[in-house]
C-alpha cells in the first residue's frame, strides 16, 4: 500500500471529481487526537451531502473506501473546517491524517 501525501485546503475550489473510469481503494487513517469527518467532492467540486458519503472516523481508527483515482476527499473537523485533502493512486493508497 502505497502512503500518498495530502493537498494543501487552499486547493480545493480548483478540485472536483472528473470521471468514475479507474477504480481505486483508499485506506483513511485518523492518527489525531480528534474525530474527522471525511466527504466527496462531487462532479461539481462540491463536498458531497448524501448521509452514505459522509464518515466519521474516530482518532486510531481507520476505515476503507472503494473510490476512483479522480475523486478527491476532504479531511474536516466537527465544524467543517478543511484539514488535508487526498485523491487516491491506481495503487492502494494509505492517506495518514495527522
Amino acid at each position: 500500500m502505497t502512503v500518498i501525501s495530502p493537498l494543501p485546503c487552499d486547493q480545493r475550489l480548483s478540485l472536483k471529481s472528473l470521471n468514475s473510469d479507474q477504480p481505486a481503494m483508499l485506506k483513511f487513517t485518523n492518527a489525531m487526537v480528534q474525530p474527522v469527518i471525511i466527504r466527496w467532492l462531487n462532479y461539481d467540486g462540491e463536498l458531497d451531502t448524501h448521509p452514505y458519503l459522509i464518515n466519521t472516523i474516530l482518532p486510531g481508527s481507520s476505515m476503507v473506501i472503494s473510490t476512483f483515482v479522480t475523486h478527491p476527499f476532504v479531511v474536516t473537523d466537527k465544524a467543517g473546517n478543511c484539514l488535508r485533502i487526498f485523491k487516491p493512486n491506481p495503487e492502494p493508497s494509505l492517506a495518514i491524517i495527522k
